[in-house]
């Protein structure tokens, strides 16, 4: 499931910078990797990948240290929760807050841009 997750926040994020930054909550419901793959690649141009990935940097530099390290540990290494917790010595509650809140900023700090 790590990978669907993954994959629909990139799915989602492509969304909101290709059209012009608007908010979609939908979420890709398919398990099919190649119709996830082939929505992803049909929606984007090489130069649209990297200035989403461009973005998508600066809004990790922007966020709060401790919402950015969980947020890159659980979305860009695949970390599990629990995983999370041990690696910033924190309850597992606590750390899936932290998260929750890393993915509130994210969204709010790439929509402003």
């Amino acid at each position: 499931k790590t990978w669907l997750t993954k994959i629909t926040l990139n799915v989602n994020l492509t969304m909101l910078l290709s059209n012009k930054r608007k908010f979609w909550k939908s979420f890709v419901t398919s398990d099919d990797e190649a119709d996830i793959e082939l929505i992803y690649r049909s929606t984007i141009t090489k130069s649209q990948e990297e200035s989403f990935w461009g973005a998508v940097g600066s809004t990790l530099h922007k966020m709060i240290q401790a919402y950015r390290k969980v947020f890159i540990l659980r979305y860009f290494k695949n970390f599990q929760i629990e995983q999370i917790s041990k690696k910033i010595t924190s309850s597992i509650g606590a750390t899936k807050m932290k998260l929750k809140r890393a993915k509130d900023q994210f969204l709010k700090i790439f929509l402003e841009e």
